[in-house]
């Protein structure tokens, strides 16, 4: 694992910074490098939260070169929600320190992949980074598209199981990112929003978003 990438496990806490290169290809220049995963939603204080710590502990157990950030598009500085940070101790993580992050033009463009909870947090991409939509999809489509021989023939990528490299899932994204509106608003690509609910429901918001991850992970780095 990189150095960024042992330094944000280590950390904790959420790996984006704003000085790194815009342009991937200059990444790839001297060699592979970790793959940076934005989770967002609304607020960045009851689904993302979960898939962020989620994710990072997927990662850390797989020993995968890879790094996950988390926000939304709502005002900075709020804690998770007690039903996500409750959620995340069943599941031995900690949600105690998080604090949200208002979505920002620099953690889109750090990014290889974002991954919304529903399609409206993936078509405001485009008021703050317009295009940004190509390298963003929900948890749901991607979990559908990993696992669609269609789509992995046409896009040229490795057999399912096949651990790819960094540069490999950054290009991939790109292209089955660059899918019609039509696309993204049809058929069921919501995570449904547990704010407001009991903890059972966070708890069950939980496990699907865990269910989701895996499936998109065991395609992208192996089982």
């Amino acid at each position: 694992m990189s150095d960024e990438g042992k330094c944000a496990l280590s950390e904790g806490g959420s790996a984006w910074r704003d000085d790194v290169e815009d342009d991937a290809t200059g990444r790839y220049a001297t060699g592979d490098s970790p793959l940076r995963i934005l989770f967002i939603c609304t607020a960045n204080r009851c689904r993302s939260p979960l898939a962020e710590v989620i994710a990072r502990e997927q990662i850390h157990r797989r020993e995968v070169d890879a790094v996950t950030a988390s926000a939304g598009y709502m005002e900075s500085g709020f804690e998770a929600a007690s039903g996500s940070i409750n959620a995340a101790r069943k599941r031995g993580l900690d949600l105690s320190e998080h604090r949200s992050r208002e979505l920002e033009p620099t953690m889109i463009s750090w990014a290889d992949v974002i991954i919304g909870m529903e399609p409206g947090h993936i078509l405001d991409l485009s008021d703050l980074v317009p295009g940004a939509q190509k390298w963003a999809l929900t948890l749901k489509e991607l979990a559908r598209l990993v696992t669609d021989p269609l789509v992995t023939d046409l896009t040229g990528r490795p057999a399912i199981g096949s651990p790819l490299s960094t540069q490999q899932i950054h290009h991939w994204v790109r292209q089955v990112g660059d899918r019609s509106l039509g696309s993204l608003l049809s058929g069921e690509n919501t995570v449904a929003d547990p704010i407001g609910r009991s903890d059972r429901a966070f708890r069950s918001t939980a496990k699907e978003i865990d269910a989701l991850i895996t499936i998109v992970f065991d395609a992208w780095f192996g089982r």
